[in-house]
């Protein structure tokens, strides 16, 4: 049997392609084209985006200034388009604030179609990074409270989710990476460290910075590369290199030009780079936030220390580079990732629960 498949980015598809993350974001839906079905994907967005592949096809909508009619837009085009496809289940990337999980989930059950939604993170852990007042807190709670009513099955990243949130047919189906694209290559190291992400302020750039200078004080040759695009300007320093975005297939090529991975990520529901750059064999200096519980083994692949303290990352840093312990820890990485993040393994196991569900 074919499933029809309507897929709600979270987030338009511009801001991929501006990221260079396009290609990562179609892995899972290229699969799906193989293995279940045509896709559609409905992309309210500023400007056409286009991607060739069998079986998908990118249906672009003008976005509107105002977020909210934006959201109106995608509301009213799925309810549209679940008809004229004749849909058999549609499926959400959501974020942390169920907004637009409740709606198109309200959507889905008018049309009497299951809706399958992938949560990354709650309200819960966004209001401690960013304070949120009450209107926000209970906004958010109500999305939550319809996503769980709308929702058919629901795949979360990390076991956290199902405890807090405990909703029916929901199953731990963590991030992946394709261990065959992102592996160990033997080449000159030319960074000591590397940063994949986006520069905004939730990521800690300011913290990384600072860990960067502090350790330029007793290395000073150590050398940060930083690779991600977003309001934060990169200040210029030697020894600190800001490389642009680069897209996702060339990225491989950079993490093995570092000896090790670092963040100094204020909130994070799962960060897929960590896994990529365990992948390719290095070993991860992180903050202290339980989703590395998870995705790392501390003490083994990676080196934690508490949000914000840059004193306390930097002495991690000197342990990594102390005898060249990075190198013991990358093998471990790479061995771990492997067995528990492999993209297949993955999305064999996702694709099986959703014929069993819907």
């Amino acid at each position: 049997m074919k499933y029809n498949c309507l897929v709600l980015p979270n987030d338009p598809l511009s801001i991929y392609v501006k990221q260079g993350n396009l290609d990562q974001f179609m892995d899972r839906f290229r699969y799906y084209a193989d293995n279940l079905g045509p896709v559609y994907i409905l992309n309210v967005d500023k400007g056409s985006v286009t991607f060739s592949y069998p079986n998908i096809k990118i249906i672009n909508v003008a976005a509107s200034k105002i977020k909210l009619i934006s959201l109106l837009k995608q509301a009213y085009y799925t309810f549209k388009l679940c008809k004229k496809y004749k849909i058999n289940f549609t499926r959400a990337l959501e974020g942390s604030t169920f907004v637009k999980s409740a709606l198109l989930g309200l959507v889905s059950k008018i049309r009497r179609i299951p809706f399958v939604c992938s949560i990354h993170g709650t309200y819960r852990g966004l209001a401690k990074t960013y304070n949120y007042g009450v209107f926000h807190k209970i906004l958010f709670r109500f999305c939550e409270f319809i996503t769980k009513y709308a929702v058919s099955l629901t795949f979360v990243i990390d076991k956290m989710y199902i405890d807090e949130l405990k909703w029916k047919n929901m199953y731990l189906v963590p991030n992946f990476v394709d261990c065959k694209l992102f592996k160990p290559q033997k080449i000159t190291k030319e960074y000591d460290a590397i940063y994949v992400g986006s520069l905004i302020p939730r990521k800690g750039i300011e913290y990384l910075v600072k860990t960067f200078d502090i350790v330029r004080q007793k290395f000073p040759l150590f050398k940060l590369a930083i690779i991600g695009a977003g309001p934060i300007e990169i200040p210029r320093k030697k020894g600190l290199i800001y490389l642009g975005p680069i897209p996702h297939n060339k990225l491989p090529d950079y993490y093995n030009k570092a000896k090790f991975f670092i963040t100094a990520t204020l909130h994070e529901g799962f960060a897929i780079p960590i896994i990529e750059a365990q992948a390719c064999g290095l070993p991860i200096i992180a903050t202290d936030l339980e989703p590395f519980h998870n995705n790392t083994i501390v003490g083994k692949t990676a080196f934690l220390s508490l949000p914000k303290n840059s004193e306390a990352m930097a002495k991690n840093i000197f342990f990594i580079l102390d005898k060249e312990n990075w190198k013991t820890s990358g093998n471990n990485a790479r061995l771990f990732v492997t067995k528990k993040y492999n993209m297949n393994v993955i999305l064999n196991y996702e694709i099986e629960l959703i014929k069993k569900n819907i």
